[in-house]
């Protein structure tokens, strides 16, 4: 029984013969007693902890760059003990930190000009997230009285700062309310600090740490009200550099992270039906003056952007962005402006041939396909043409169908195998004409399914659907269907179910339902 008591109430014995003796800092935080005292606040240590001199002291531990030489416990063990002290959610040290000689350490912390290391900058924002929690309105009035945050945007290389710029964010809104966050926003010019900072920065962390801050702002948009806060956040001036960001090339990873933005934008700003599970096209309604003017305005440029990997090469992050940019762009419900931009370019022959030229991207595969899918099951007839015929979709499944049924008549007479049905997957042989990539099934028998459904609406497509594609679809496709209804796997919506699709995020993804 003692031995349990003794777990449940560690002794102090060992400190207290140490704090008895008038020792310095370093020797009580090398007390492996010490924390848990800390934490049923022994009076001998607090008395101790509490002179402005000991927390001044402790704070110095992380600001503080440790020389070369330092031991563990100078660059490790007693800045974690002092992070560990000061950002105990308690009354006991926030007077003492917001003193002005220790506000001063403090916050000189957030504004050096030189590289600060990820693991201090954990540690001091550890001491920032309690003291900004419990004494708001003292380090908000601080941050505007010293100019700390564009100096802290600097940093943002180190991602504790970003959370400590949201909780700046969250601290401001839960004080004034939306109204006073925006007013925040412009007075402070924040937005635009964030994008200056993504255009220029040269470190690839900046701009997708950039664009976390700035998608957790995106997020508060909500339907059917985004339009209108977006409007509110994002300046005029704002929205253009986030577009100049966006088609600028030379800086990949801030090009990607601001497309990653423009992604979020258009899905919060989007038409919200009256039954929020169902996503019809609405002719009647404008996308957002933002979309008009910036994206669809831009759509060229972005199309350059997709032609811009050189042959041989895997898709690219900037590739994959834009690609899911025009696909969150023809779920957004709008009408005939999206039509308009997306056919007034070769975007679907594009698509077609990225699509198959990347036999092992399923991110890509994926998005490729909702666009299809929304294309020709949710638009008008004329995409519907372009998409199946125009870009050589159609063809493009007739081939590979074509070529997988070539590939398994190889394989079914290849030495050793004993084939069965038309599915039957054998082992390589030895014979290197069988050494070719594999089909790609994955997406391409639903888009022969999609075909088969648009045949009826798609007047051209009777050259391409003809006997030997009959065959093919009886032979490959209709099997395969056949034996994931079978298996219990989703199987894609045909043309007449399309009006039951949920939106994005629920459990529909990319046509199946469960």
């Amino acid at each position: 029984m003692e031995q349990w008591l003794s777990l449940l109430n560690p002794s102090t014995g060992e400190l207290t013969a140490i704090l008895a003796d008038n020792p310095t800092l370093e020797r009580v935080l090398d007390c492996d007693e010490v924390l848990d005292a800390f934490k049923t606040e022994n009076s001998q240590l607090m008395a101790l902890l509490k002179k402005p001199e000991t927390v001044k002291k402790l704070l110095s531990y992380i600001v503080t760059d440790a020389p070369p030489d330092a031991s563990d416990e100078i660059r490790y063990k007693y800045p974690y003990l002092a992070a560990e002290i000061l950002a105990y959610d308690s009354d006991i040290f926030f007077d003492i930190l917001l003193s002005p000689d220790i506000k001063n350490i403090l916050f000189s912390f957030l504004e050096r000009e030189e590289n600060i290391q990820p693991l201090y900058s954990h540690l001091i924002c550890r001491i920032l997230h309690t003291l900004i929690m419990q004494r708001t309105n003292d380090v908000m009035a601080t941050l505007k009285e010293r100019g700390t945050i564009p100096k802290l945007i600097k940093h943002l290389n180190c991602f504790p700062f970003c959370e400590f710029l949201y909780d700046i964010i969250v601290s401001t809104e839960q004080t004034t309310n939306p109204e006073g966050l925006v007013a925040w926003f412009r007075e402070n010019g924040f937005i635009k600090l964030l994008l200056t900072e993504m255009k220029i920065s040269t470190q690839p962390l900046v701009p997708s740490n950039i664009a976390q801050i700035l998608n957790n702002l995106i997020g508060r948009f909500t339907v059917p009200d985004g339009e209108n806060m977006f409007s509110q956040f994002f300046q005029p001036e704002e929205s253009q550099l986030l577009l100049e960001i966006a088609l600028d090339s030379s800086n990949p990873a801030s090009q990607a992270a601001s497309l990653s933005l423009l992604i979020d934008i258009v899905w919060n700003t989007r038409h919200q039906p009256q039954n929020e599970y169902l996503m019809p096209l609405d002719e009647n309604i404008d996308p957002p003056p933002f979309i008009c003017d910036c994206v669809l305005a831009n759509m060229d440029k972005f199309i350059e952007s997709l032609k811009g990997q050189p042959n041989g090469k895997g898709i690219s992050n900037t590739q994959l962005k834009i690609i899911i940019l025009y696909s969150t762009l023809i779920r957004s419900g709008y009408g005939h402006k999206i039509d308009e931009a997306l056919l007034s370019n070769p975007l679907f022959k594009i698509l077609v041939d990225l699509f198959f030229a990347h036999p092992n991207s399923s991110i890509l595969h994926s998005e490729i396909y909702t666009i299809f899918e929304q294309g020709i099951l949710m638009r008008g007839d004329e995409m519907r043409n372009v998409i199946c015929v125009d870009s050589g979709l159609v063809a493009k499944v007739k081939e590979t169908l074509l070529n997988e049924k070539k590939r398994r008549d190889r394989r079914a007479l290849a030495p050793g195998t004993v084939p069965t049905d038309p599915n039957f997957q054998c082992s390589r042989s030895n014979d290197s004409s069988l050494d070719e990539p594999l089909p790609l099934l994955s997406h391409t028998l639903h888009l022969a399914r999609i075909a088969q459904d648009a045949a009826a609406t798609v007047t051209d497509l009777s050259k391409w659907l003809d006997d030997e594609w009959n065959n093919l679809y009886a032979e490959i496709v209709t099997p395969e269907m056949t034996h994931q209804e079978s298996a219990g796997l989703p199987i894609q919506n045909s043309m007449d179910q399309m009006g039951d699709q949920q939106d994005m995020g629920d459990d529909e993804l990319f046509g199946y339902t469960k």
